[in-house]
């Protein structure tokens, strides 16, 4: 069940991706793609492994879906948000960020509530400083590859 309700999460925001109009270049949005999952599974593994704040269900089906969420989910997620709110309008780029934060938080949540992941020493106010981190990171990225595109062409 918990599989198919992932499976089910990582369709939609990969139909939502495709379906959104794209501000930034296919490059641009594939470079953005690998940054985004190297910056999240790079954190996950830390607050995971390393630092043992979060432990992961041991299960191989609930380990999937973590999986999911880490490699799929999140990435494009941020990836529709940077295309989103790359718009000119204020109000579209905080809508965005408000929607994205909340879908975020909400599949963070729920990976908790089923229990594939379970807090040791983690609280879902952690989670807020996370998530608002990586939006952060990810304008942050977008205008670093800006830069980058306008300086080498």
């Amino acid at each position: 069940m918990t599989v198919a309700l992932f499976s089910l999460i990582t369709w939609i925001s990969i139909i939502m991706f495709s379906l959104i109009r794209k501000s930034l270049s296919k490059i641009r949005n594939v470079i953005l793609f690998f940054c985004f999952s190297i910056i999240i599974i790079n954190l996950f593994t830390i607050l995971t492994l390393n630092m043992e704040v979060i432990k992961n269900a041991n299960e191989p089906e609930l380990y999937f879906c973590i999986l999911l969420q880490r490699s799929i989910i999140m990435p494009l997620s941020l990836l529709t948000y940077v295309n989103m709110s790359n718009s000119q309008k204020k109000t579209r780029r905080i809508l965005a960020s408000v929607c994205t934060f909340v879908a975020l938080f909400f599949i963070e949540m729920l990976l908790k509530w089923l229990n594939i992941k379970i807090y040791v020493s983690w609280s879902a106010l952690a989670t807020i400083i996370t998530i608002v981190l990586l939006i952060i990171i990810s304008n942050l990225l977008t205008k670093l590859l800006d830069m980058a595109s306008r300086r080498y062409g």
